[in-house]
């Protein structure tokens, strides 16, 4: 499942094999940092199984989560071009990564333009994780953001069962409360946008959160082909 996403899919048997001498596999705890926002790292890490929050450092010296990534993102890609890590990654859930060393990419890369041109593949998925994260935080109401949440959750972990984060995690990753989180998840299990297996493991039916959604936003009041929360008036 991980392996469509990996920054060596569809690498020739003879590349695969130059490399692997110097791919070794890790496992990682919850709570465990995978790397450090401002520094470089000499590792490359793809995620195999498990799913990592990543943090930002604010200009107040805040860290705060923006997003969470799964099976097939890769941590520490910024190195390979000479370039700081732009986020802390920690482990949202315990897993397993395979570790490359930036030096062995890059030579690679040199021999191999399908190899470069996985591994710009996986920067622009990684933005593109970001900017999704960013959209979710833009959907109007607690229970829609957390609707739009774990459908970008399952889609990281690749399964529409998902191992949920903590409700803490939530809360800080979507600016509210445990409280609401649990309140949220609550209608969110009525409603059936989720079946609940567990506190942790849960069911997503992409279906309904969609129309959950396109009902939310269908509400919104439009004014001058606008929508009016957007905040934008036309001239």
């Amino acid at each position: 499942m991980t392996r469509p996403a990996c920054i060596l899919a569809n690498q020739s048997p003879e590349m695969l094999r130059s490399l692997q001498p110097a791919i070794r596999e890790i496992r990682f705890r919850k709570g465990d940092v995978l790397l450090e926002e401002g520094q470089q790292s000499d590792e490359v890490k793809v995620i195999k199984v498990g799913s990592v929050f990543g943090y930002r450092c604010g200009l107040d010296g805040a860290a705060r989560p923006i997003g969470i990534a799964g099976r097939g993102a890769s941590f520490g890609m910024f190195s390979f071009f000479g370039q700081p890590n732009q986020v802390t990654g920690i482990a949202a859930s315990a897993g397993r990564a395979c570790v490359i060393p930036v030096v062995a990419l890059r030579a690679r890369a040199k021999e191999s333009a399908l190899l470069a041109e996985q591994i710009a593949a996986s920067m622009v998925r990684g933005c593109g994780s970001i900017a999704a994260w960013s959209e979710c935080m833009r959907v109007q109401g607690i229970t829609n953001q957390l609707a739009y949440a774990v459908l970008l959750l399952s889609q990281a972990q690749r399964s529409t069962v998902v191992e949920l984060p903590t409700h803490s995690a939530l809360a800080a990753l979507l600016g509210t409360t445990r409280e609401t989180i649990a309140r949220a998840l609550g209608t969110l299990e009525r409603e059936g946008v989720i079946i609940r297996f567990e506190r942790r493991l849960c069911e997503v039916i992409r279906s309904r959160v969609v129309a959950l959604l396109n009902a939310s936003r269908a509400q919104q009041p439009v004014l001058g082909g606008y929508l009016e929360s957007d905040g934008i008036l036309p001239a």
